[in-house]
């Protein structure tokens, strides 16, 4: 029996090349049922006898849905059509359907996030290695706190309130129709809020414009609680300090007064 195409593909895996048969009848499959399918993937096939000796198979593809149709193929001559008869036809479960739909549009947007995030870091790369080639071997982040301190204070002057905590948390490179450095950034603020703020350079060097789009007070009661936690580290910290240096300086006493004594016997 001659290949489905011919012996330029024989390369080709055997459900690549019926895959291809698949995809040359669909449309005349979609006219015998009156109805078009995004999902036509071939999942069984087998060549058939034909006592004329013409290229026939069976195969079983998958539709939306989950359905799936049983068609027969036959095509009497090398690179002619392909003629098709549909045997079966099973709609499948559209709850299925959208299952599958569901899972796929996740997957997708997942995967634009990502590239979004990955497009976002680049862009934040190459703009600050243009704008600060003098420190381009700090890490992002670093370069991002760089600019939110430089903002700090018209940030407080916006908002007529000073922070102990200004802290970057999310960054992103801004696109600017006049190509100026501009950035979005979340700044973690006292009391466990944050500040959401655009931020411009029109010349390397020059002062970050910024602009403050939202405040989020955040709750004294957990910054309070933080306060508190940070205070107990310190006073151990300067206890432990304490209580090391005391040693240090009773064991130094106490070697002194060995000498004296050893010195007048």
């Amino acid at each position: 029996m001659l290949s489905p195409f011919g012996d330029p593909l024989l390369g080709d895996s055997l459900f690549d090349r019926m895959q291809r048969i698949a995809d040359n009848i669909k449309r005349d499959v979609e006219y015998q049922l009156s109805r078009s399918f995004d999902t036509f993937r071939v999942l069984e096939h087998r060549a058939l006898e034909d006592p004329n000796n013409y290229s026939s198979y069976f195969m079983k593809i998958k539709t939306d849905d989950n359905g799936h149709v049983r068609v027969k193929t036959i095509q009497k001559e090398p690179n002619s059509d392909w003629k098709v008869n549909v045997e079966e036809y099973d709609r499948g479960n559209p709850a299925i359907g959208q299952d599958e739909n569901k899972k796929k549009t996740a997957i997708e947007q997942e995967k634009k996030r990502e590239n979004t995030s990955l497009t976002s870091t680049q862009d934040d790369k190459n703009k600050l290695q243009t704008t600060y080639p003098s420190f381009f071997g700090d890490s992002l982040f670093e370069r991002m706190q760089w600019i939110a301190d430089s903002v700090k204070r018209d940030v407080e002057n916006r908002l007529n309130r000073t922070f102990n905590t200004f802290k970057v948390l999310e960054h992103k490179a801004l696109e600017d129709p006049d190509q100026n450095a501009s950035y979005y950034m979340k700044i973690k603020t006292d009391d466990n809020g944050h500040v959401r703020v655009k931020t411009m350079q029109k010349e390397p060097n020059s002062d970050w414009k910024v602009n403050v789009e939202e405040y989020d007070r955040g709750n004294a009661a957990i910054g309070q609680s933080e306060r508190k936690s940070n205070a107990a580290l310190d006073q151990g910290d300067r206890k432990s300090i304490g209580q090391g240096e005391r040693k240090e300086n009773t064991s130094m006493d106490l070697e002194n007064k060995n000498q004296t004594q050893t010195a007048n016997p």
